[in-house]
């Protein structure tokens, strides 16, 4: 099944227990093109506090569900990803639009 990464954008990642853990805020793309990572969204609270660290790829389960698109990574909780390390895309990337 083919995605644009467009597509992907703002969609919700479901974590273990089937609870929401995060959103896709932008994908990381190697030189050689394969997307290496996304960038998931994760904390806050009405738009605030939110933080962005990065979940392989590779993890990341897409499905349909019905005519939705799903992602899900069912090893990981929101706890998992909350204490993961954030990234801070402006200084990752300082050239980015």
């Amino acid at each position: 099944m083919n995605h644009l990464a467009s597509d992907l954008a703002d969609m919700d990642v479901y974590g273990a227990n089937n609870e929401k853990i995060g959103e896709i805020d932008d994908l990381i793309v190697n030189s050689d093109g394969t997307v290496a990572a996304a960038v998931v969204e994760v904390g806050g609270f009405l738009g605030m506090g939110e933080r962005d660290v990065l979940v392989n790829f590779s993890s990341l389960q897409m499905t349909m569900e019905g005519d939705e698109k799903r992602i899900s990574v069912p090893e990981l909780t929101k706890e998992t990803l909350t204490a993961a390390p954030e990234i801070d895309l402006d200084a990752t990337f300082p050239d980015r639009d």
